[in-house]
C-alpha cells in the first residue's frame, strides 16, 4: 500500500512540475525530473550558445527551459531583449538567484551581482560613483593602467631576449589583477606581492569552475534547497570561500588601521566605502554599509572584473596569432599613426586606430565571454509576446546568441573585423554588439574594461609582433565554466622598436 501511495504522489509531483506549472509558459524542451535540462546545457559543444540556438530553431526566439525544477524563459531576439531589458528595465531588474546559496557563500543578501532591491540599487550607484571618482575615463586611472602596460613591455622584452616560447596569459593576468587591486586596495602586484596574486587568481578561477558545473548551477539558482545540502552540492568551493574572504577581510582591516576619517580624499574603493560607512554610523545607521557588504562587493568586483577581461584579452592575442595578416594591418595602422616615434599609446589615441578597435570588437563578439546570461526575475506580473508570466519568473536575456545571429552578423562564426568598419573607413557602431550586457544590470565596470583592453593590448601590438610557438597556433576552442576561457597557449614575440624595418 505504501509503495502505491508513494508512486501516486510521485506521479502527481511530475504532473504538477511538468504539465501544470508549464501551462502559460512558452514552449521548450521537455525537462527530466530534478535536473530539468541541465545535462543538455552542460553537454553541448558551447554551453548556452549552441544548445540555445538549437532550441531557438526548434521553438522560436522565446522558449522555456529548466534549470533543475525551475523554469526560465529565454529571449534570444535582439529586439525582444531591447523591448524588455531597456524599455521596461524596472520589470526585469531583479536577479533570480538562490537566497540559500547567498546565505552559504556570502553570509546573507550581500554584494551587488547576486542581490536585488534597495541594497542593490544603493551599492551599485555607490560603485559606479567610485569608478568615476577614482578615475575611470580620467588620467588618474589611465596612468595606473599604463604602468601595467609598461611592466608588460619590460617583461616581454626579457622573453624576447631568451628567444623561448612563453605563456602570454600569465603576464596579462597579473596586469589585469593589478588594475583591479589598485582600484580596490590601492596597490599593484609587484614581485613582493606576487604570492597574493597567485592565491586570489586561483581562488577566483576555482570558484567560477565549481559554480559552472551542473550541481553548482542548481545550487546557484534553485530556491528552497536547504543550506546544508547547498553546501554539499558546492563543497569544492568551501576552501576557496574561506581563503578568498580571508584575503579580502585582511585588506579591509589594513585599510581601517591607516584611514583618517576626517580626510575627504579617497585613494581607493575601500577607503571610500569605509568613509561612507563611518558617515552613516554617525547617524545611527549600522546596516546600510557594513563589513559583510564591503567584503562581498570587493568579491564581486574581483570576480566580475578579472576572469572576463583576462580571457577577452587572451582571445584577442590568440586571434591575432591565428590571423597574421590582420595583425600586420594593426601594426601598419599604429606605425602610420605614430610615425617613427615609438611611445606608449594613450586613451586620446584610441579613436584614431580604427582597425584595432574593429579587431577588438570582433574578438568580443566571437569570444562571447558570457555563454549564458545570468537570470533575472520579474518584479511584477507581465504579458510577454502573448504569454502571461507571474512576478518572480526567471528570465534570461540570451545576449550570447544575439552576437552570433546570422541575420545581424552574416557568416557569424567567421572572424572578420571589417564588419565593424563602414564604407568611409570609420568605425561602425553596431548596437547588437553588447558583450557587457544591457539595461540596469549592465556591467558596471564597462568603462574600466574598455580602457584596459585598449591600453594593454594596443600597446603590446605597438611594441611587439606575436608569433606561433614551436608547437603551433593557439587553439580557438573555448573552455567553459561560467565564462568562456581561452585555452592556455604559448607564443613567441619579435620586437618592433624600429617601425621602418617592420614595413
Amino acid at each position: 500500500m505504501i509503495p502505491l501511495i508513494l508512486l501516486i504522489c510521485f506521479v502527481f509531483f511530475l504532473l504538477h512540475q511538468y504539465l501544470w506549472r508549464r501551462r502559460g509558459l512558452p514552449p521548450g524542451p521537455t525537462p527530466i525530473p530534478v535536473f530539468g535540462n541541465l545535462f543538455q546545457l552542460s553537454g553541448s559543444e558551447a554551453p548556452g550558445i549552441s544548445i540555445f540556438q538549437k532550441w531557438k530553431d526548434q521553438y522560436g526566439p522565446i522558449f522555456t527551459f529548466y534549470m533543475g525544477p525551475v523554469p526560465f524563459v529565454v529571449l534570444t531576439d535582439y529586439q525582444d531583449i531591447k523591448e524588455t531589458i531597456i524599455k521596461d528595465g524596472e520589470t526585469y531588474a531583479d536577479k533570480y538567484l538562490s537566497p540559500e546559496f547567498n546565505l552559504y557563500f556570502r553570509g546573507g543578501e550581500y554584494g551587488i551581482m547576486d542581490i536585488s532591491g534597495d541594497r542593490w540599487r544603493e551599492h551599485r550607484k555607490f560603485a559606479v560613483l567610485q569608478l568615476r571618482e577614482l578615475g575611470v575615463g580620467k588620467s588618474q586611472m589611465e596612468s595606473k593602467i599604463l604602468e601595467e602596460a609598461e611592466e608588460l613591455v619590460k617583461k616581454l622584452k626579457t622573453c624576447e631576449i631568451l628567444q623561448e616560447d612563453f605563456v602570454l596569459q600569465t603576464d596579462l593576468d597579473v596586469a589585469v589583477g593589478s588594475v583591479i587591486n589598485q582600484f580596490l586596495f590601492g596597490y599593484r602586484f609587484d614581485e613582493s606581492k606576487m604570492h597574493e596574486f597567485v592565491k586570489i587568481k586561483t581562488l577566483v578561477n576555482n570558484f567560477m569552475e565549481e559554480v559552472g558545473k551542473p550541481l553548482g548551477v542548481l545550487a546557484f539558482t534553485c530556491h528552497g534547497i536547504p543550506p546544508f545540502i547547498v553546501k554539499q552540492m558546492v563543497s569544492g568551493i568551501e576552501e576557496q570561500k574561506r581563503e578568498l574572504f580571508g584575503f579580502l577581510r585582511a585588506q579591509i582591516q589594513d585599510a581601517k588601521l591607516r584611514i583618517n576619517y576626517e580626510e575627504e580624499h579617497n585613494d581607493d574603493f575601500v577607503e571610500a566605502y569605509l568613509r561612507k560607512k563611518y558617515q552613516r554610523e554617525q547617524n545611527n545607521d549600522f546596516e546600510s554599509y557594513c563589513d559583510s557588504q564591503l567584503e562581498n562587493v570587493c568579491f564581486d568586483i574581483w570576480a566580475a572584473g578579472f576572469d572576463t577581461l583576462t580571457n577577452t584579452i587572451g582571445f584577442l592575442f590568440a586571434y591575432a596569432i591565428n590571423y597574421p595578416e590582420m595583425q600586420k594591418i594593426i601594426h601598419q595602422e599604429i606605425d602610420e599613426y605614430l610615425g617613427h616615434h615609438r611611445r606608449l599609446l594613450i586613451m586620446s589615441d584610441k579613436n584614431s586606430l580604427v582597425y584595432f578597435n574593429a579587431f577588438a570588437n570582433e574578438t568580443q563578439r566571437l569570444a562571447n565571454i558570457l555563454p549564458m546570461n545570468l537570470p533575472h526575475a520579474l518584479t511584477r506580473d507581465v504579458e510577454l509576446k502573448g504569454y502571461y508570466l507571474k512576478k518572480g519568473t526567471g528570465v534570461i536575456h540570451q545576449i550570447a546568441n544575439v552576437m552570433t545571429d546570422e541575420t545581424i552578423f552574416p557568416n557569424p562564426y567567421r572572424f572578420d573585423p571589417t564588419r565593424f568598419i563602414d564604407e568611409n573607413g570609420k568605425l561602425r557602431k553596431v548596437e547588437e554588439l553588447c558583450p557587457f550586457s544591457m539595461g540596469k544590470r549592465q556591467c558596471l565596470g564597462e568603462g574600466l574594461a574598455r580602457m584596459e583592453i585598449f591600453l594593454l593590448a594596443a600597446n603590446l601590438f605597438n611594441y611587439f609582433e606575436f608569433l606561433p610557438a614551436s608547437d603551433g597556433l593557439p587553439s580557438l576552442f573555448k573552455d567553459f565554466s561560467l565564462v568562456s576561457h581561452v585555452i592556455p597557449f604559448k607564443c613567441r614575440i619579435r620586437s618592433r622598436d624600429h617601425p621602418e624595418e617592420s614595413k
